[in-house]
C-alpha cells in the first residue's frame, strides 16, 4: 500500500471503515479489550479510533527525526479497576518505550 491510500478495518461486524487516507502502511496495530479502540502505528504517528471508525487522536509521538514506532499496546487495567483515561505504551527504536495518555472527556 502506498501513502495516500485509504486502510480498511472492519469493525463491528460487518461495518467496513475506511481511515485517515495519508497513513501508510501501518507498523502496528492493537485493539482495546475493554473499550474497544483500535490504535494503528504508522511511522512516527499514533491514530486512536473508536469501535465505529471516529478519529479521536492522530499524533506524531517520536521526538527523534529518524525514530519510529515499532510496537504499541494499551493498559486495560486488572480484574475490575476502572480507568479514566485510555493509557497507551509505543515502543521505539533502542528499547525506548513512550507512555501516553488519552481522556474521554
Amino acid at each position: 500500500m502506498s501513502s495516500g491510500e485509504s486502510v480498511g478495518v472492519s469493525m463491528l461486524g460487518s461495518q467496513k471503515c475506511s481511515l485517515a487516507k495519508s497513513l501508510t502502511t501501518p507498523q502496528c496495530a492493537q485493539i482495546n479489550d475493554t473499550t474497544g479502540d483500535v490504535m494503528l502505528c504508522c511511522g512516527r504517528r499514533v491514530s486512536l479510533y473508536t469501535l465505529n471508525g471516529e478519529l479521536l487522536l492522530d499524533q506524531e509521538v517520536c521526538s527523534d527525526g529518524k525514530d519510529q514506532i515499532l510496537s504499541c499496546a494499551f493498559y486495560e487495567g486488572t480484574g475490575n479497576e476502572w480507568l479514566e483515561r485510555s493509557i497507551l505504551f509505543t515502543g521505539h527504536k533502542r528499547g525506548c518505550v513512550n507512555v501516553s495518555h488519552c481522556s474521554s472527556n
